[in-house]
């Protein structure tokens, strides 16, 4: 709910973590959940069609926590799975690093200026990069591509665990 502040932004996002999602269920054998990820990946492309810029449908709360509940979830049930199927959570926390990271800072500046954590403000990443580009839609092309990033980082490590060095 808190990133969702760009036309598209929180969308393309979500789409493209859904899309790694579905990968790596397939991939584990944790294939239980995979149809209800096709049809959230399908419902959020129509979506986003209308929620690009410029935006003429928006996700509003109720469908920015429904996502993020999503998000938080589905890597939980893979990594409960146990046997056969099981995934671990590491590559999903690598690939969540942007959401992650934006909203822990934020909540960081606002506690230490003596505000409320969770009132509305401009101090996310997208609002500062928009007020430098002028261009919602360059901004939310940057975000895709640092997100893309943190994705592809987190599908080396689920592919590739011996990458997990601790």
């Amino acid at each position: 709910n808190f990133l969702d502040g760009s036309d598209g932004h929180l969308t393309i996002l979500i789409i493209l973590q859904n899309l790694t999602l579905l990968l790596v269920q397939l991939f584990s054998g944790f294939t239980s959940l995979y149809i209800y990820n096709i049809i959230l990946i399908i419902f959020l492309l129509i979506f986003f069609w209308f929620n690009r810029f410029p935006a003429r449908l928006y996700m509003g709360d109720c469908g920015s926590l429904f996502l993020g509940y999503h998000l938080a979830v589905v890597p939980l049930l893979g990594t409960w799975n146990g046997g056969a199927g099981a995934f671990h959570i590491i590559p999903f926390l690598i690939m969540s690093t942007y959401f992650i990271w934006d909203t822990t800072r934020v909540f960081i500046l606002r506690i230490q200026a003596g505000q409320n954590p969770f009132r509305p403000d401009q101090r996310h990443f997208h609002f500062m990069l928009d007020a430098k580009l002028k261009s919602p839609v360059e901004t939310v092309k940057r975000i895709l591509v640092l997100h893309a990033y943190f994705v592809c980082c987190g599908l080396g490590v689920a592919f590739f665990p011996q990458l997990i060095v601790i």
